[in-house]
């Protein structure tokens, strides 16, 4: 799709989509508008401010999404930048004030989000193939002075080529934290997202091994910002909240995963 025709098409289905995005099939493959929201009130972001002052940890603090045109905005800036880095996401086909056209990640549509592919696994095998794609290609992206948005499995996506993509980018890390802590908060959001499928299937050891590869590579500053938050909220493993349903075991397995990493990143580097 040309410039002038995803112009045309993106004034066209802005003008009546009514739904914040949406997935359109074109000749040249599927696409998706986002269109602008009513602005966010900050006044939303207070309790995790206030968790992040209390803990001490600064990766934690929120990242205002105000919604709107500055959104729209800001998605194509990101879009642009992790584009020009080699990073894969959605190609920018059109922009406008209140909206925007980017391909799908998997031109056919068929792409599927890390989270049901982890957890539909048929064997720790492939639980940890898949694990280790997306570590990889997070690393690659901070390798490249880069950091993603919200790193939960559900905006890391499996091509149907077998490859790794990314996707929602609203809000910009960048904005209110330094380049290490944006690339602590990727790994945090990863984490908070995928703990708990690997202890389910007994992984979560493995896990930690390709996570301490991977994070060993990369700058020293980065990882020693990763390495605070592991030190600050590992206690959280031993919160009586497992019970609770899949939030509690969610946040108990990332606290297990912290410590492991803890342990590890402090024995293996200078940090």
């Amino acid at each position: 799709m040309d410039s002038a025709v995803a112009a045309a098409f993106l004034k066209e289905k802005a003008a009546s989509q009514q739904v914040a995005i949406a997935r359109y099939q074109t000749p040249s493959g599927a696409v998706w508008l986002r269109k602008a929201l009513a602005h966010h009130s900050l006044w939303i972001y207070t309790p995790l401010r206030w968790l992040a002052r209390f803990l001490r940890v600064r990766a934690l603090q929120p990242v205002p999404n105000p919604g709107g045109a500055i959104a729209v905005d800001r998605e194509a800036k990101r879009l642009r930048e992790l584009a020009s880095a080699g990073i894969a996401v959605p190609v920018l086909l059109a922009k406008q004030d209140d909206a925007l056209l980017m391909t799908d990640v998997s031109m056919e549509g068929k792409s599927k989000q890390l989270e049901h592919v982890l957890k539909q696994s048929v064997d720790s095998a492939s639980l940890l193939t898949f694990f280790t794609q997306a570590v990889t290609a997070i690393s690659h992206a901070h390798l490249a002075d880069q950091y993603l948005s919200q790193a939960f499995a559900r905006n890391i996506m499996l091509t149907n080529d077998g490859n790794i993509a990314f996707i929602d980018f609203e809000d910009d890390p960048g904005e209110v934290m330094a380049l290490p802590l944006c690339q602590a908060r990727d790994w945090l959001c990863f984490i908070f997202s995928t703990a708990v499928i690997l202890e389910h299937q007994n992984q979560l050891d493995g896990g930690v091994v390709t996570l301490v590869n991977a994070i060993s590579q990369e700058n020293y500053a980065a990882q020693k910002a990763l390495l605070k938050v592991c030190r600050r909220l590992s206690w959280i493993r031993f919160l009586p909240i497992a019970s609770l349903g899949s939030d509690g075991k969610r946040v108990v397995a990332a606290g297990q995963c912290l410590a492991a990493l803890e342990v590890n990143l402090s024995a293996g580097t200078r940090l």
